[in-house]
């Protein structure tokens, strides 16, 4: 689990917040999950360039590139009530560096994890998202004042929570209009590009 808990946060701190908050669980299943071809395109935000095509019919591509690493993850779409969420899990690194695999790919040993962010279209031109606010979730389960399902290691300052998707749902169904889920330091915004 340790092991698993540091590539977490090893790839999150690649182009995720530091303080978001990864599940094991999806929030999305095929039950819920829904398209907009809204955020389908190239886009640019501070550190670089996002390309977002569709995967399948229900899932995304989302690819970036930083020092010379390819990075390509999958998302996928839901509504709650009038908010829409993107989750995002890994899916490949090809760095040239190492031919032979990153360690990211999926296998026995390698556990997914889904990060979660609020998704907010403007005017079809940016995207917002709101990725969650990790520190004060944790520190509002901590102090009892939420409750979902998790696992934290105090050695190494891991947290991930551990709900089932209907759980993961309730929760967002609970809290999703407490803006303080979604901290305005765990916001990307992306600009369509051309």
């Amino acid at each position: 689990m340790k092991k698993v808990l540091c590539i977490i946060s090893l790839l999150s701190c690649l182009i995720l917040p530091a303080s978001c908050l990864t599940t094991l669980q999806p929030l999305i299943t095929d039950k819920n999950v829904i398209t907009e071809d809204r955020i389908l395109g190239n886009w640019e935000y501070d550190k670089g360039a996002i390309q977002i095509k569709r995967l399948t019919e229900e899932t995304y591509s989302i690819s970036f590139e930083r020092n010379g690493i390819e990075y390509d993850m999958k998302g996928a779409l839901t509504r709650i009530q009038e908010d829409l969420f993107i989750e995002i899990a890994p899916s490949l690194i090809t760095d040239p560096q190492r031919p032979e695999g990153s360690g990211y790919e999926y296998n026995f040993s390698y556990l997914p994890t889904f990060t979660i962010a609020k998704l907010v279209i403007k005017n079809n031109q940016s995207l917002d998202l709101q990725f969650l606010n990790g520190d004060y979730i944790k520190e509002q389960i901590n102090d009892g004042n939420m409750r979902i399902k998790h696992e934290k290691d105090g050695l190494f300052g891991s947290f991930v929570v551990t709900a089932s998707s209907s759980e993961l749902g309730q929760f967002f169904e609970k809290y999703r209009s407490d803006d303080r889920l979604f901290s305005p330091k765990n916001s990307i915004t992306l600009i369509r590009k051309g």
